[in-house]
């Protein structure tokens, strides 16, 4: 279930249907706690009362009688604020409903109590109403002309300001299902719920009747016949998708494209793996999911392992289908290797609301799999893959080569699917350095050639595919490293090691130069895909969709630019205004829109200061909120961040996730989680058929069945019992297989880790204090970061790949042993909420100031203490302060650390690795030895190229917190390049072992590997040459050169480097002398000199190719082809041309002079053609051709940027 929070008074998330009562009856959590607190009351304990109402509004925040009942106790205990707000939401809700659920002398009586509190009760409805009406109106208005984007941003305003008003989520809701797929959202039912409106009681009482699978259900369609005992829904979303999919199908294989029908064959889902298995007659061990035999299409709900989700099963689905037309289309035969990689293609297709197919997504448990084998080397023979005596598979280290896996020999089985989808989807998107598919023809040619009969299939495959024009090898055994660093690259953007939108907007600005726009905008929407808040990003889309005439939703990516940019304060950048501009050229109803909504934002910012000025700051900031949620609104921000910063109030409406009763609404993928009273137990007991390495373990996951598209909390109460070996929160969870996730180990520590396609990849590990009882773990999710605390002290922040990686369901995990979890909480924000991002801001800088409790020596996310040397003892090295624009490893050691932990040899190892790049190491020893013994040892133990100092007086460890009950040694902090903390720990050596090469990477390997990755410090160096060079060309006013040599590097995200800073700012001033010029083609053309207007705009594309001027020149250009001025001036100059032609052909006068007298007819009002026409004819006739051709020769020099300009 997914469930969109709008912002408003009643934003959050649904875990139930709203209540709408006026006291208990339908929800047991809830009729609890009113009635602890009418207990409370009558005790007279109010504050208690208060927590206790709190709580049923955390698990239904409509609940009208706990609304009521909180306003209440808050006007009884004085908190007249608190009073109000409830007050307020009670109205709301009231006023929300379809049908009052309350008399109408009820709300009357509410609103009369809420009256005396707040004399300004109704002035907001009144301010709103009549706004929201004109929305609709306008909104409708677009609709009728098929401007959804804009719609759509109308219906989201109004539900800013009115969070449930009906006519807006319907309207968004059919926008979803009508649009285009820029619009869509993932839907297995393609915009329709087939349950909806069907009496669950009749489903149920049907689905049992149909459980055996000689009486299974039945359906005929227009492609396919449909089997399946697994249920009513399964059936009905089984035909929506597969009929849905058959079109997609006939698209990509290019088959009976004009609609004509197909074999149908049946569709068969059984109930679970043991039907499926009795049903065809398989052993116990079959290792399949599900098959294709030429008239059916099989498979079965949980997968092979009994736990797969429903969209994993249509995955499936999906894949088996494809087969059939794989048989269909595959003339001359298709080898087998290559008809199951075609398969498994279509495994990350996804259904969207308005029933298009999204696909050449990326299927994860394909990826990852096959990345981890390629980085342990490649097999020798395809025979080393084969199942045991039994039939049992095992799937290998390593991977097969390019060459292996086309010869085809080798028995088919599970290990076989990741490499053979990761030749296709390698061959189908893989792009030279200009962004061009390489193989992409070349592939489809070879699948249609009948490769199965091919006597050499390595011979056939080079001379089909690998003679590709733009191919970079000629032979098979070429694309393994290629084929290796590709996957291996992918799979890093998945996890957020590499940039995806970098590359795309580089390949992007190559296709707009080639005027191939259909490619750039295939580059721009992918890169849209993982950076959708990048202003660079949703600059070239928006541009791009406006060449392309895709004016509608050019105009919402101006918009969300726009918007991007207020957020950021940034609105001092020059396409701000620019885009401004085209968001009321665009919009025919733009201004209308403006007018209307003027007024109404400057009453509403009024009545919020009037509550502010008031001592009501919570209202004050909803009012706010509602103003600046989805407006573009400078002043409601600032006010929204005054009154939260001077009040220390939030709008933060936690939610509770687990009813203390059952686990409706959770999903788990075995039987390790069960209710437990207030708390859920999880215990998972070790499967021995599972391998476990040392420091791995044996997990299960309860997820629940909501999820985020927006900023979000999580926290919850964990505690361990004696042989619990881990337990934690998982969030960003798209299924079993794809998750993130915050651990705690009962040792004390603390992981930050990711789960792709099943392999884990552990981010963070630290140390961290455990107490013997509950543990508090809380994540707060901000766009792409995520912050950590545990009892309510901040443990550090994190950077996650991108916005989408965090977005999803959310859930618990836990390790083998026995654990409890209680007070499961969530708050969910809107998507166009700016609360979360300012919250985390304020708590940043609180953070800061030391005013949010973190554990002694733990600096995360802020600069640490700078140290104190006392003497250094080998080499010298700057201190932190100095060291900005540098990444450092600062060293916690001594020489008695060292014989216990052995890490001098690791520590000098690390050093060697990131030479010549901008890392600083430097270690620093307590006072336990004498510099003479730290010198002695370091000559026995070097550590080559690493300042080593001593601590002077202590006073550096003890800020460090490094002493008897606090942290012990070796210790690292890793510092960004601003000095904040981006890691802290231990390497994870064992005593008396220390540092083993062998061992892999270390915990603080992987953080230092991403730092500098994500600093771009290799690329930086690299780039550097260029500087000098650019500088160079410059001087000697090659502008184009220049601006080609400074490119690469003034392009890094890397303003923190003072070398790239300074190749920015020289780009800066190359682009500023040419920033006039679309300024001068206006006024040139409107000074009647079209022509002039026309070489300034062609001076703009050449000398600033790639950049966004050249972009803002090419559409002005366009618009200028369309002026009629320039078209006669035009017109005029083919005939000034055919005169000079006839000129330097040595004609006499008279043929000449009927030509410019032509010219003159064309544009005899265009100042600039009169003024040619006039010279040229005047040299003509006064000294002949060879003046005039010097005059023609004059006024075709082109204007220059340094001097023109």
């Amino acid at each position: 279930m997914k469930v969109l929070a709008f912002t408003g008074l009643l934003a959050g998330i649904l875990l139930s249907p709203p209540a709408l009562i006026q006291s208990g009856g339908q929800n047991p959590f809830i009729d609890k706690y009113l009635a602890t607190a009418e207990a409370k009351l009558a005790q007279g304990e109010m504050a208690a009362a208060r927590h206790a109402v709190e709580r049923a509004l955390e698990r239904d925040h409509q609940h009208l009688g706990a609304l009521l009942k909180l306003a209440e106790i808050c006007q009884s205990l004085g908190d007249r604020d608190a009073a109000v707000y409830a007050y307020h939401r009670w109205l709301d809700t009231v006023d929300a409903a379809e049908k009052s659920p309350v008399p109408r002398k009820e709300r009357s009586r509410i609103l009369e109590q809420l009256e005396l509190l707040d004399e300004t009760a109704s002035t907001f409805q009144n301010i709103t109403s009549g706004y929201v009406k004109e929305l609709l109106n306008l909104a409708k208005d677009h609709v009728k002309k098929s401007r959804y984007h804009t719609a759509l941003a109308l219906y989201q305003e109004i539900l800013t300001i009115d969070p449930l008003n009906r006519d807006a989520q319907k309207a968004v809701k059919q926008i979803r299902r009508t649009a285009g797929n820029e619009l869509a959202t993932e839907d297995l039912f393609a915009g329709g719920d087939p349950s909806l409106g069907v009496d669950p009681d009749w489903i149920a009482k049907e689905d049992a009747k149909h459980l055996e699978w000689d009486k299974a259900y039945t359906k005929d369609g227009e492609n396919y016949r449909y089997r399946t005992n697994a249920g009513y829904v399964v059936l009905e979303t089984s035909a929506i998708a597969m009929e849905q999919m058959n079109g997609f199908y006939r698209k990509f294989f290019r088959y009976k494209l004009d609609g004509g029908p197909t074999p149908k064959i049946e569709v068969r889902i059984y109930k679970d793996r043991d039907d499926y298995l009795e049903e065809n007659h398989l052993p116990e061990n079959d290792w399949t999911g599900g098959f294709f035999n030429g008239s059916t299409v099989q498979t079965f709900m949980g997968g092979p392992t009994g736990t797969d989700s429903l969209r994993q099963m249509y995955g499936t689905l999906f894949h088996e289908a494809a087969h059939q037309f794989v048989s269909l289309t595959g003339k001359g035969g298709i080898p087998g290797w290559l008809n199951e990689a075609y398969a498994s293609f279509f495994e990350g297709c996804t259904i969207l609301s308005n029933g298009s197919v999204k696909w050449n997504q990326v299927p994860q448990h394909r990826l990852f799999p096959l990345a981890a084998r390629m980085e342990k080397g490649w097999l020798s023979s395809g025979s080393e893959v084969r199942p045991d005596e039994e039939g049992n598979w095992t799937t290998p280290e390593q991977a097969p080569t390019f060459r292996i896996v086309v010869e085809g020999k080798y028995r088919w089985g599970p290990p076989w699917y990741a490499p053979t989808w990761g030749v296709v989807y390698f061959l189908y998107n893989y792009r030279n350095e200009q962004g061009i598919p390489v193989y992409r023809d070349a592939l489809h040619e070879y699948y249609q050639s009948g490769p199965a009969r091919a006597v050499d299939p390595i011979g056939y495959f080079e001379e089909r595919i690998l003679s590709a024009p733009l191919s970079p090898v000629s032979t098979i055994d070429e694309l393994n490293s290629i084929w290796a660093e590709w996957i291996l690259e992918l799979r890093d953007i998945q996890i957020g090691k590499k940039e995806a939108g970098k590359n795309n907007l580089e390949f992007g600005q190559m296709a707009l130069e080639r005027e191939d726009l259909a490619m750039a905008l295939e580059f721009f929407e992918e890169a849209y895909e993982h950076e959708s808040e990048n202003p660079e990003v949703i600059w070239k889309l928006a541009t791009t969709l406006e060449l392309m005439k895709e004016l509608d939703r050019a105009l919402a990516m101006y918009r969300d630019f726009a918007r991007e940019l207020e957020l950021r304060g940034l609105i001092a950048d020059e396409r701000y205004e620019a885009a401004k501009e085209k968001m009321i050229a665009l919009d025919p109803l733009a201004r209308r829109h403006a007018r209307l909504k003027g007024k109404v934002l400057e009453d509403g910012l009024e009545l919020a200061k009037s509550y502010y000025d008031r001592q009501m700051p919570t209202m004050a900031l909803e009012i706010t909120r509602r103003m600046s949620g989805q407006f573009s609104m400078p002043d409601a921000l600032e006010f929204y961040m005054k009154v939260a910063r001077e009040t220390g109030k939030s709008l933060a409406r936690w939610k509770v996730a687990y009813n203390e009763f059952n686990l409706d609404g959770w999903s788990s993928t075995s039987k390790a989680y069960q209710a437990y009273g207030k708390m859920i137990e999880g215990g998972v007991a070790e499967d021995p058929t599972i391998a476990t390495g040392a420091g791995q373990f044996q997990t299960q996951e309860l997820a629940c069945d909501v999820t985020f598209d927006a900023d979000f909390s999580l926290e919850a109460e964990m505690r361990f019992e004696p042989n619990a070996s881990l337990m934690g929160l998982c969030f960003g969870r798209k299924d079993a297989q794809n998750t993130h996730a915050v651990v705690l180990h009962p040792k004390g520590y603390l992981d930050i880790s990711t789960k792709n396609g099943g392999v884990w990849t552990i981010r963070d590990h630290r140390s961290v204090k455990i107490d013997s009882s509950w543990q508090k773990l809380r994540i707060d999710v901000v766009e792409d970061s995520v912050d950590v605390y545990l009892n309510d002290r901040y443990i550090r922040s994190m950077k996650m790949p991108s916005r989408d990686s965090v977005r999803g369901a959310f859930g618990l995990i836990t390790g083998q042993g026995t654990c409890y979890y209680r007070n499961i909480r969530l708050l969910a924000r809107d998507p166009h909420d700016p609360a979360a991002r300012i919250e985390r801001e304020l708590a940043m800088e609180a953070l800061a100031r030391d005013e949010i409790e973190r554990d002694p020596g733990t600096f995360s996310g802020i600069q640490p203490p700078e140290i104190k040397v006392g003497q250094w003892i080998q080499g010298e090295s700057p201190l932190l302060a100095e060291l900005r624009h540098r990444i450092v490893v600062l060293i916690f050691w001594a020489p008695y650390q060292d014989k216990a932990i052995p890490t001098t040899a690791y520590y000098e190892q690390l050093a060697q690795s990131y030479q010549g790049l901008d890392v600083s190491f430097l270690a620093l020893s307590s006072n336990q030895h004498t510099a003479t013994e730290i010198a002695e040892y370091l000559a026995e133990h070097p550590m080559e190229g690493i300042p080593v100092g001593v601590d002077q007086g202590r006073q550096t460890y003890l800020a460090y917190n490094l002493k008897a009950g606090g942290w012990g040694l070796p210790r690292i902090l890793l510092l960004d390049v601003d000095g904040t903390v981006v890691w802290e720990g231990d390497p994870g050596f064992k005593i008396g072992v220390g540092w083993q090469p062998e061992d892999g990477e270390t915990f603080l390997d992987g953080p230092l590997k991403d730092l500098v990755e994500r600093r771009k410090l290799r690329e930086i160096q690299a780039a550097l040459p260029a500087l000098a060079e650019a500088k160079g060309s410059f001087a000697q006013n090659q502008i184009r050169i220049a601006l080609q040599q400074i490119q690469p590097l003034a392009d890094l995200d890397a303003s923190w480097h003072p070398q790239v800073k300074e190749a920015q700012e020289l780009r800066y001033t190359i682009e500023s002398l040419g920033s006039r010029l679309p300024v001068q083609a206006t006024e040139a053309l409107a000074a009647g000199r079209p022509l002039t207007a026309e070489a300034l705009l062609n001076l703009a594309e050449q000398e600033f190719a790639g950049t966004d001027l050249a972009s803002l020149a090419k559409i002005q250009k366009d618009k200028l082809f369309r002026d009629s001025r320039y078209r006669k001036a035009a017109k005029a100059m083919k005939s000034m041309e055919k005169a000079v032609k006839e000129a330097e052909r040595g004609r006499e006068v008279g043929r000449i002079l009927p030509y410019l007298n032509a010219a003159l007819d064309a544009a005899p009002e265009i100042e600039e053609v009169v003024s040619m026409q006039k010279a040229m004819k005047t040299a003509l006739l006064e000294d002949g051709s060879k003046a005039m051709l010097a005059v023609w020769s004059e006024l075709q020099t082109p204007p220059s940027v340094s001097t023109d300009t």
